[in-house]
């Protein structure tokens, strides 16, 4: 469960949303003693019910929800189903993992992972593994992100890195073409962190706020049946 004073934030990330919380409403002046005063139970009631605003937190997110919104009305695939299409690539000892996660995640997400995500996975039956940075499925169409997991991958860890995918730029997208789709590089980073406190300090901000949703997302898609 999300600790109180991560909630906090959560909620101030997301700019104290209105919700209904079973009869009761929720405005934006009652949220800190509404966590203050939530027992376990209640928080993951609050919690699941900010899944619409956790989910339209960024404009990729928004525009993945527009594009996706046919696929509310679709059944859970089966195992199988989704065993032929996740793109896994290395350890296959991850696979169980990655399926529970397409079917625990809502229709949008399984579908724009699906289409959008290779995996990768190293550590559970291999030390390390070589292999083709072209990731395509069956009819040739290629995977622009990659979500990589090594031996500590568990459902709530995929569903994590899934959040991270929804929310991520899009390919093809005017905001999202030449330098601006390329990964950066580790020691990228750290050149950018090296440019001064202002700049580590927004990293880290993004980070964290972008790991608090990520975060958030997981454990109500874990919970749900």
């Amino acid at each position: 469960m999300i600790a109180r004073q991560t909630f906090r934030k959560l909620a101030a990330d997301l700019d104290y949303p209105r919700i209904m919380v079973g009869s009761r409403t929720l405005d934006r002046d009652a949220w800190d003693d509404a966590i203050d005063s939530a027992t376990m139970q209640e928080r993951s009631d609050l919690l699941a019910a900010l899944e619409p605003q956790l989910l339209a937190a960024t404009p990729q997110g928004i525009e993945r929800s527009r594009k996706w919104k046919s696929a509310s009305s679709l059944s859970i695939p089966s195992g199988e189903d989704l065993r032929q299409r996740a793109l896994l690539y290395g350890d296959v000892e991850a696979l169980p993992f990655i399926i529970e996660a397409l079917q625990k995640c809502p229709p949008a997400v399984r579908e724009a992972i699906l289409d959008e995500a290779a995996f990768l996975a190293v550590g559970l039956s291999s030390n390390a593994w070589t292999a083709s940075a072209r990731r395509c499925d069956s009819d040739g169409r290629s995977r622009h992100r990659e979500i990589v997991f090594s031996r500590a991958i568990c459902t709530e860890l995929v569903l994590h890195e899934m959040a991270h995918v929804w929310h991520a730029p899009l390919h093809g997208a005017p905001d999202n073409e030449g330098p601006k789709r390329q990964a950066i590089r580790s020691i990228g980073r750290e050149k950018l962190r090296s440019l001064g406190p202002e700049w580590e300090l927004a990293m880290d901000q993004q980070e964290w706020r972008s790991e608090r949703n990520a975060d958030a997302l997981a454990e109500i898609w874990m919970n749900r049946n």
